[in-house]
């Protein structure tokens, strides 16, 4: 099969590796899309946690759908034909890494249900539990961003913002635009989304957000404290930047919560607390998504796709087949792009 590999030096390469071999408790699948997401351009950089430059070359993709085309013999949750998220490849040969390695023609998943499953060991159980099937009605390619919104969706639970609580979303790709979708739906308010882009700012208030700031501007916290006089409960890093949880301090109530969701290319920083007139506040770094809180939003976000209230493909800018993976990620990390991307397998 082919993977999309990053190599030692932090290029881009495709290699044809032997696809992935399945014990009882496993499944095959032939992957049909996978999405781009923030952390890839920190993988694609060699500045993720997790990836020292040891670990390269490897073979990146998390955001995934795939079709089952073989099952183990112990395996009684999926079936040859069932679509499902997020396949990875963890054991790969010719000396490759994996950071989870689904951007690769074949893929597995785990049947955490299966009788004896134990065996795979808690940390396989986990991304088993969270290897779900969806309707074959929904596109393989819009299909992905399910994997965004259910782990957002479960930020917001993390987090504990509730209704009629104050929060700003820096960083409004698709990651800040779902948490302002589904703010919204929890009754949170007042929601405002900051970014750089005007055409990010616009789909922030096609969200739902309730106000929108440019991050430019100079004058924004004082646009912030005529919308909050008293400072806002929740301040929420979507873009994976460390300057804003100093920005956070001029705008944050007594006992306020930063939540840092986005993952940032530095592990340190210096934190300025002297503009906060308050003691009291929270930084919540949630960063590694809880299998478990993306287990509870997978139903509810499905429901809200079949209901009307997510559409998709609204997330998404453009779909590439594997063949342009390459340019794909070169125009990806030049920041040409205002949505998700998707790359897809099967195409000519």
């Amino acid at each position: 099969m082919k993977v999309f590999v990053v190599e030692k030096d932090y290029a881009m390469s495709i290699r044809e590796i032997p696809e992935p071999k399945i014990n009882p408790f496993m499944a095959k699948v032939k992957v049909l899309a996978c999405a781009i997401c923030g952390s890839d351009a920190k993988i694609l950089h060699g500045s993720l946690k997790g990836t020292p430059p040891s670990s390269y070359p490897l073979v990146m993709g998390h955001e995934a759908v795939g079709e089952v085309v073989e099952i183990g013999e112990k395996v009684v949750s999926y079936k040859v034909g069932d679509r499902v998220l997020c396949p990875y490849n963890f054991t790969l040969p010719n000396g490759l890494g994996s950071a989870w390695g689904a951007l690769a023609e074949y893929a597995t998943v785990f049947d955490a249900y299966a009788p004896g499953a134990e065996v795979l060991g808690n940390t396989l159980l986990e991304f088993g539990r969270k290897q779900t099937i969806i309707p074959d009605s929904i596109n393989p390619a819009e299909a992905t961003m399910i994997i965004t919104l259910r782990e957002t969706l479960g930020a917001c639970k993390r987090f504990n913002i509730g209704a009629n609580e104050g929060v700003a979303v820096y960083g409004l790709g698709p990651v800040g635009i779902s948490f302002i979708k589904f703010l919204s739906l929890r009754g949170a308010k007042p929601i405002i989304g900051l970014s750089r882009s005007q055409s990010k700012l616009d789909q922030a208030l096609e969200a739902g957000a309730d106000h929108v700031v440019n991050a430019n501007d100079p004058g924004r916290f004082e646009q912030i404290r005529r919308i909050a006089p008293d400072g806002l409960e929740h301040v929420l890093d979507a873009a994976g930047a460390t300057d804003i949880f100093n920005e956070a301090m001029e705008i944050m109530k007594e006992d306020g919560q930063i939540c840092a969701y986005g993952v940032p290319g530095n592990t340190s920083m210096t934190l300025d607390w002297s503009k906060n007139p308050h003691y009291n506040f929270t930084l919540n770094f949630y960063q590694m998504t809880s299998r478990k809180l993306e287990y509870w939003a997978n139903n509810q976000v499905l429901a809200m796709i079949k209901s009307g209230h997510i559409t998709l493909k609204d997330y998404i800018e453009e779909s590439f087949p594997f063949s342009q993976a390459i340019p794909a990620l070169e125009r990806f990390l030049n920041k040409e792009f205002q949505k998700k991307i998707v790359i897809e397998f099967g195409q000519a």
